[in-house]
């Protein structure tokens, strides 16, 4: 669970609040990380708990916590005693009895050995109302000792009440040229399609470049993009095959097929009308999908377009 500020590249502006708030012991008792899922949130708070825990911060350091001492060393080996991850029991997501138990009612009991107690709350706006009122109690009357953090994908799925009690810490894709620098350093082989096909978030430039599953997708989709506009109609409408494969992943897909024409759009500079042509109609399909559209034909009809074949078939004629 080794972690410092460099783990929150691009997130300067909050690893610069998390060090104010530790120098200064200015700690809100409630705070959001807010971003998407892969932006680093679970990283953010760790580092933020484990340096409110440290004894001997080191505030010309870019860690911040020495990670030395007993409580940094137990932070590392998760088994801290005063910083707790609450854990869903009977759903997917925590419930009213796991805030009620794990978060409210334990709460109440002071701290082991350290200066706080910290909660850290996986997915935490995706708990219920019911849940989140629950939570409320504590967060309306925190004992001084308690520091709750809620990661969230989405702040706006908490209940106004809920948000108006909490600092809001909302995280930050990196550019696409960071991250890609960033996967370098860790020795991450490709690290340039990577950071092209992860929006900016490092966690999930790591998963791809892990995923067996998505190095054949690419290699299919853009095989399927250097070809098509060499078919005939018959084998254009065969390519549809390749894209009901992957239909769970649709948008991840499309997103590759986004990302080659982008590069043909640089690559091309003699068909420039023909690949805006092609890149805006893959945004369209993926907008369509989004809504429901059927997915047969939209997907044909995206193949038309990316083969030009009707446009071909009028110059022929």
């Amino acid at each position: 669970m080794s972690m410092n500020v460099a783990g929150m590249i691009g997130n300067e502006r909050i690893a610069g609040r998390v060090k104010s708030a530790v120098g200064s012991g200015r700690v809100s008792h409630a705070y959001i990380f807010d971003g998407p899922s892969g932006i680093g949130k679970t990283t953010a708070a760790n580092f933020f708990a484990k340096s409110l825990q440290c004894p001997r911060p080191d505030m010309s350091s870019r860690a911040i916590y020495c990670g030395t001492c007993p409580s940094c060393r137990s932070f590392d080996g998760g088994n801290h005693p005063d910083v707790f991850y609450p854990v869903p029991t009977k759903t997917k997501f925590l419930g009213v009895d796991d805030v009620r138990e794990q978060v409210v009612a334990a709460a109440r009991v002071k701290p082991y050995a350290y200066p706080y107690k910290i909660y850290i709350l996986e997915n935490a706006d995706a708990t219920s109302a019911a849940a989140q009122n629950a939570l409320l109690k504590i967060l309306e009357d925190p004992p001084e000792y308690c520091v709750f953090m809620l990661l969230a994908n989405s702040s706006a799925a908490f209940l106004p009440t809920v948000i108006s009690r909490c600092v809001l810490m909302r995280l930050v894709p990196l550019p696409e040229e960071t991250l890609r620098l960033e996967l370098e350093k860790r020795g991450t082989p490709d690290a340039d399609i990577y950071a092209a096909h992860a929006q900016g978030l490092l966690g999930r430039a790591l998963k791809l470049a892990g995923s067996e599953n998505f190095r054949v997708m690419r290699d299919e989709m853009t095989g399927l993009a250097d070809g098509i506009e060499r078919m005939e109609l018959d084998r254009v409408f065969a390519q549809f095959s390749t894209l009901e494969k992957y239909k769970s992943q649709i948008q991840d897909a499309l997103e590759i097929l986004l990302l080659y024409y982008r590069d043909r759009l640089t690559a091309d500079t003699g068909a420039v009308s023909k690949r805006l042509a092609d890149f805006d109609a893959i945004v369209q399909a993926k907008d369509a999908l989004r809504h429901n559209a059927n997915f047969q034909l939209a997907m044909e009809v995206l193949l038309i377009k990316l083969s030009g074949v009707r446009a071909r078939e009028g110059t022929a004629e």
